[in-house]
């Protein structure tokens, strides 16, 4: 991740999230529908966001281990895979919304600097990360 913190702070929110909401459809089976093993997935969830609160520890500034892409992508699709298995799809969306202004300000920069014949940016750089460091 380019900003210390970025990736694992915003993923472990989400499992945060995600460990409720499935411990929630756990106790109330009937509100999500047919989850399957919600407990199970509410372990898992708290698991990853315990594993990204212990990743952060040492990825504080001055960072000393960088996840990169391969940890970032992992993190992704747990969240993905949590939010297909506890029905909650577009709550993802809200959950990691910092992750979809960071594509979406990559597509907006790529698609107006192509279309304006490599001369004009929309963003003063891209992801809008390098905008907060």
């Amino acid at each position: 991740d380019g900003l210390d913190g970025l990736a694992a702070g915003s993923a472990m929110m989400g499992f945060g999230a995600f460990a409720i909401i499935a411990y929630w459809a756990f106790r109330n089976p009937g509100v999500y529908g047919a989850v399957v093993n919600p407990l199970d997935l509410a372990v898992l969830a708290a698991a990853f966001a315990g594993a990204c609160a212990g990743f952060l520890w040492f990825n504080a500034a001055p960072a000393r281990i960088f996840m990169g892409d391969v940890g970032a992508l992992a993190l992704g699709t747990a969240l993905a895979g949590l939010a297909l298995s506890t029905n909650t799809q577009l709550l993802l969306v809200l959950l990691c919304a910092i992750n979809v202004m960071e594509a979406g300000s990559v597509a907006i920069q790529m698609v107006i600097f192509k279309a304006s014949g490599r001369k004009r940016r929309f963003f003063k750089m891209t992801p809008i990360h390098h905008h907060f460091e």
